[in-house]
């Protein structure tokens, strides 16, 4: 059996690293996106550390400075559908947080399955807003897929 494994770039390693200052690093990306693919790229890490520390600072980013990450929508919005949850649940938060610079409007609630047949179909539970519990769907009126 061949075994592939991905070489680490410098700035990988150094998001791999024990108590790595993930803040400082999105800040730096932020200043210098030309080092933005090699983050991108670290999401295939065979390192947990490395591409969950990649994941992180594309959150931090996302949150900072989402017009950094918004031309790398497609590569984003892709990890949608990865197998691994940690990434898809990562990629929610950065997708949601690009939504504040989508001037091409790609980010839509038909994109997202919002407003479909499915959505509708399965949709057991919202969130009741200001109460902070979780009610069956139809209980609050503030559930957009109540029926």
């Amino acid at each position: 059996m061949l075994l592939t494994v991905m070489t680490s770039t410098p700035l990988q390693r150094k998001i791999a690293k024990p108590k790595a200052d993930l803040d400082a690093t999105a800040e730096q990306i932020g200043k210098q996106p030309d080092s933005l693919p090699e983050v991108l790229d670290g999401l295939q890490a065979d390192q947990a550390k490395a591409k969950y520390g990649c994941l992180k600072v594309l959150r931090l980013l996302s949150q900072t400075q989402p017009a950094v990450l918004y031309p790398h929508f497609d590569q984003i919005a892709s990890l949608l559908k990865s197998d691994n949850n940690i990434i898809r649940w990562g990629a929610i938060i950065i997708v949601g947080n690009l939504s504040a610079v989508d001037s091409k409007n790609r980010i839509s609630p038909a994109d997202i399955g919002a407003s479909s047949d499915y959505s509708r179909e399965h949709h057991q539970w919202c969130w009741e807003s200001g109460s902070g519990q979780a009610a069956p769907c139809g209980q609050d009126r503030s559930c957009t897929l109540a029926g």
